[in-house]
């Protein structure tokens, strides 16, 4: 789901050479997927309940958008029934999600393990943590423009994804049946060639 406004940047082209790496790769099966462009096709619909389930996986990013920074409330509720009903795994993006929301949500707390969050701490590197993605190891994030990057701390139940620099980057959660990660960085940011 690109729901990046395309102001600060579209990134959507870092995403999906990610994907295509992926289904280049010999030891992975073929990567296939699909894109959900909020604000270029979409005409600013997020996906929804019935879109989600077709999939087992999603990648939902917005970056550093202010006013447009998703997913919104519907849309998570949207996540919280594919959550909760298909057991699906979600990979979240956004420096902005908090922000746009104006509140740690319920669904932050709960499924993405979110225990708090402190906004536009300017993450300049982070390194993997945990079961996840511990394996990454430390890597400088790629400098873009109005870095609004926050901290966010994992609630009891939920591991630490990323430690940043300035405070922890990112939270993962096993929830039984499904899985989460939330960074509070735009994921495209690990990519360290030039813009």
């Amino acid at each position: 789901v690109d729901d990046d406004w395309d102001y600060w940047g579209n990134f959507q082209s870092d995403y999906r050479a990610a994907l295509d790496a992926l289904a280049a790769a010999p030891w992975f099966y073929p990567v296939t997927y699909d894109v959900w462009d909020v604000y270029a096709v979409m005409q600013q619909e997020e996906a929804d309940y019935s879109t989600l389930a077709l999939y087992p996986r999603v990648i939902w990013w917005s970056g550093n958008e202010d006013f447009y920074a998703g997913p919104s409330m519907f849309s998570e509720g949207a996540l919280e029934s594919w959550l909760d009903r298909d057991g699906g795994c979600l990979f979240l993006s956004s420096a902005d999600y908090r922000f746009q929301r104006g509140e740690t949500s319920e669904f932050m707390s709960d499924r993405l393990g979110v225990l708090s969050i402190v906004e536009d701490t300017e993450q300049d590197s982070v390194t993997g943590q945990g079961s996840l993605l511990s394996s990454l190891g430390a890597v400088t994030l790629r400098n873009l423009p109005d870095d609004y990057s926050d901290s966010i701390t994992p609630r009891p139940g939920a591991e630490l994804a990323f430690a940043g620099n300035h405070g922890n980057a990112g939270v993962d959660k096993h929830g039984g049946w499904y899985r989460t990660a939330f960074l509070g960085f735009g994921a495209e940011r690990l990519c360290t060639a030039a813009v």
